[in-house]
């Protein structure tokens, strides 16, 4: 969830950007991150180590377990605000799967965010109705430039084996 959150957060880079008072890469891999814990600003000091797997990949290096860097890999903004969100939940196993983009959007940019189940959509000749009301209101949010965010959840159904003679 909080990944999807930040991907959200991307369109408006300045809010990414500010997050940080240390911007650019340093030989003491020291990084400052700035989120919103318990209703104010607060300077997170975080190392550039990262979860690895334990085993090295084709190239010769241990992937990333969590977030990976993005760029030619030599960009950590993400990773750097996914272990921070870490380390203030306890850590990495806290926030996996779960959670909600409330928290997420909370801690980014102390802003009021909705949640809205995402009703079913009343198909009408394969086209969503025009008259949808939860559309409507997607569009007025995208129109006024709202961070929009979605999380989907996946029931597994097992599929049925029929025995075939």
């Amino acid at each position: 969830v909080f990944i999807n959150t930040i991907s959200a957060l991307c369109k408006f880079p300045k809010l990414i950007q500010d997050k940080f008072r240390i911007k650019e890469y340093n030989d003491y891999g020291y990084y400052e991150v700035i989120l919103f814990i318990d209703d104010e600003w607060q300077i997170i000091p975080l190392d550039d180590y990262f979860p690895v797997y334990n085993k090295r990949d084709v190239n010769k290096n241990y992937p990333f377990k969590f977030c990976k860097p993005s760029g030619n890999g030599d960009q950590l903004w993400c990773c750097l605000l996914e272990k921070a969100f870490a380390k203030i939940r306890g850590n990495y196993s806290k926030i996996g799967i779960g959670g909600s983009p409330d928290e997420a959007f909370d801690v980014l940019t102390d802003a009021f965010s909705e949640t809205e189940e995402i009703p079913k959509i009343e198909l009408v000749r394969g086209k969503a109705k025009q008259d949808d009301p939860f559309w409507e209101k997607l569009l007025l949010y995208q129109e006024k430039k709202y961070i929009i965010d979605s999380i989907g959840r996946i029931k597994y159904i097992p599929r049925i084996k029929k025995n075939i003679s």
